[in-house]
């Protein structure tokens, strides 16, 4: 029995040192083969797609003799490997036999927990810290722009002082999105967004949207037709609802090239509530259609820089549509176009 104990106490020590999945599995299976001395040994794992092994209450034997034997190893309930013995001849394997067993699968569980752990927090790390370096990016473009456009404003000639203003102008409410956009997606992250629920008419809120929004369509030369039944009445937030049809809306403008298109409808399908907002645009390649809410998604080519914004306010509309118990989708036939966003939310009766 000291030998055993001494077996787990080196396992122990061993396992501390993996750094994967495989590790763990091979430096258990090692002190099997140490501790029990079977003629065969192996590690059976799941394959994708294919059916959970037995629970583990299903592998429980009872101590006498035994030539086959198959220990779980459990992960978050389920159960991710078994160690399976075989003995030539019938092993006599007591109860302290197969609670040593049962303790080695549930150090390499702990392990396996542990290391997973690990490659989460890495994982978000990682992209805590591409965020942060693509709001840097982001943030730097516009303030270089402001910085170039400022020297101009010494310039004698009225054409160009004229030319930085706007530059000016448009960068700098560029950047006040983008920082608005961020801070909405930090409240939500960390789950402070709050929301004043009311029964109001979905209409109304999308009529202020688009006329808030028409004096911008109109200097791009883009006209924006609008078709709403009336009333259709959701559970929302009047803010965020705005923000929602701002944001597809200032995306539609963004993306539609002069003398283009937006059509807005709002109806009762299915009793639910739906808005879309489609125009004549550039389009969405098919291939990230399935990436288009992500966080500092661009689907536009970032090197042409063709098109402002940051890939932030669709990420904003999926996040508040799911607050409000909606769901948005877009659909595109392919580049040059155009593109539909589509929000669905509760109706009311």
């Amino acid at each position: 029995m000291i030998s055993e104990v001494r077996g787990v106490r080196k396992l122990l020590d061993t396992l501390s040192r993996a750094q994967t999945p495989e590790q763990v599995f091979a430096f258990s299976l090692n002190s099997i083969h140490d501790i029990f001395e079977p003629n065969n040994a192996f590690v059976l794992l799941p394959e994708a797609g294919t059916k959970p092994f037995r629970t583990a209450h299903e592998h429980m034997h009872q101590p006498g003799w035994i030539t086959d034997l198959a220990q779980p190893v459990l992960l978050a309930g389920e159960t991710v490997g078994q160690f399976v013995l075989h003995f030539d001849s019938p092993r006599g394997m007591s109860g302290l036999d197969l609670s040593l067993l049962e303790t080695i699968a549930a150090m390499a569980s702990f392990t396996l927990a542990r290391i997973h752990e690990r490659r989460r927090f890495q994982e978000a790390l990682q992209l805590k810290n591409e965020a942060v370096a693509m709001a840097v990016h982001e943030l730097r473009a516009p303030l270089t722009a402001i910085l170039g456009a400022a020297s101009l404003l010494r310039s004698d000639r009225q054409e160009e002082r004229d030319q930085a203003s706007a530059m000016i102008s448009r960068n700098a409410r560029a950047q006040e999105q983008f920082i608005a956009d961020l801070l909405n997606l930090t409240q939500l992250d960390a789950g402070k967004t709050p929301l004043r629920l009311a029964v109001m008419d979905v209409g109304s809120i999308l009529e202020q949207a688009v006329e808030e929004i028409r004096p911008v369509a109109a200097n791009a030369n883009i006209s924006i037709t609008m078709q709403a039944d009336r009333p259709i009445m959701v559970r929302g937030d009047a803010q965020r609802l705005w923000q929602i049809f701002w944001n597809l809306l200032s995306n539609a403008v963004r993306f539609v090239a002069s003398n283009g298109e937006i059509h807005v409808l709002a109806s009762i399908e299915d009793g639910l509530a739906k808005i879309c907002v489609s125009d004549n645009g550039c389009g969405i390649q098919p291939d990230r259609i399935d990436h288009i809410f992500d966080r500092f998604e661009q689907v536009h080519d970032r090197r042409l820089r063709r098109y402002d914004g940051f890939g932030l306010g669709l990420a904003v509309v999926k996040e508040f549509v799911s607050m409000l118990g909606g769901r948005v989708t877009a659909q595109s036939e392919g580049p040059g176009k155009g593109a539909t966003f589509t929000v669905r939310l509760p109706w009311v009766p």
